[in-house]
Parts: C-alpha cells; sequence; structure tokens
C-alpha cells in the first residue's frame, strides 16, 4: 500500500449577515482544468485544491447559525494518466481538510479528514483531488472522516484508464 499526504486547508466560518463563499452552493465543476491537474502527476501520486470554506481563513463566529444542509456530491472526472475526484460537501464550521490517498490492488482510495475544532455552523467547500493512475481498471473509493464521526465511505466508482498522461514539453 503506498500512501500520500498532501496539502492542509485552513478554517473558515460562516456568518449571517450576508451571503458569503460559504453560503452558496460550490460549483459543480473543478475550479481548474482536470487534465492539467493530473498532467503533473505520475502514477500513485495525488495533490488536492481546496475551495469555498476549507481554503478560507476567518476569525470564529460565537453565533449559532442554522444549518442549511444540502447533500454532498462527489464527480469523478476520468483523463489520460488518471483522475480528478470533486467532492462538493457540506461540513462544520472552522475545520481544516486534510486528503491522504493510497492504493491498494485496483482500489484506489481518497481519505478526507476534517479536524480541528468545529464552530456551531454549516458551510460547503469543495475538495479536488487530482490522481495519477496507470491504465487499466480502478474502483475509486472516497471516505470522509470528521470530527465526532466516524470514518464514512461516501463514494465508489469504478472507471477505466484507456491511455497513459500526456508526455510534458521539456
Amino acid at each position: 500500500m503506498r500512501a500520500f499526504t498532501n496539502l492542509k486547508a485552513s478554517s473558515c466560518v460562516c456568518f449571517m449577515a450576508a451571503a458569503t463563499g460559504c453560503a452558496t452552493r460550490p460549483p459543480t465543476q473543478p475550479a481548474v482544468d482536470v487534465a492539467a491537474m493530473v498532467a503533473y502527476l505520475d502514477p500513485g501520486q495525488s495533490r488536492p485544491t481546496f475551495s469555498g470554506c476549507l481554503a478560507e481563513h476567518k476569525e470564529p463566529s460565537t453565533r449559532a447559525v442554522p444549518r442549511t444542509r444540502q447533500p454532498d456530491e462527489v464527480l469523478v472526472h476520468v483523463v489520460p494518466g488518471g483522475v480528478v475526484v470533486t467532492h462538493l460537501l457540506t461540513h462544520l464550521c472552522c475545520l481544516e481538510g486534510n486528503v491522504v490517498f493510497s492504493t491498494r490492488g485496483s482500489v484506489a482510495t481518497v481519505h478526507e479528514l476534517l479536524s480541528g475544532e468545529a464552530c456551531r455552523c454549516e458551510c460547503q467547500s469543495t475538495i479536488d483531488t487530482a490522481i495519477g493512475l496507470e491504465v487499466g481498471l480502478w474502483t475509486i473509493r472516497v471516505e470522509v472522516e470528521q470530527p465526532f464521526q466516524a470514518t464514512q465511505v461516501i463514494a465508489e466508482k469504478r472507471i477505466k484508464i484507456l491511455e497513459p498522461r500526456a508526455e510534458l514539453p521539456r
């Protein structure tokens, strides 16, 4: 089993006053070109990017904000040489995000860890995880671990990588 620990994101808070980046639903497409995200990764490597609350850093709010839970959504974008897993999630505010990627046989697991001291509000974020994979059949599994909750497998999808990543110009 190979594992790679990647970037960390900072915490965020949603304030009740006006619609902010935390109060609106993140876009359903990755923030960057998915092929470009994978182009620089060798098979077995990953690189996450965070947007929404997990990418912002604000001071915690002392007042409760009504919960507006929206269902999580996981999208898998297959490109030459790998995939980009886009997770649109609703979570408690003020948390930090971290992604650990591992492979075992033909299963590629994206383990998203949300940690820290949570605030009494919820907000939305997007985690885009680019993964370099060899040509072949793969099962992509997405797990989420949050404070005071057991790790949950929230998505599992069988995909086929048909061609290796494009050669980069030298």
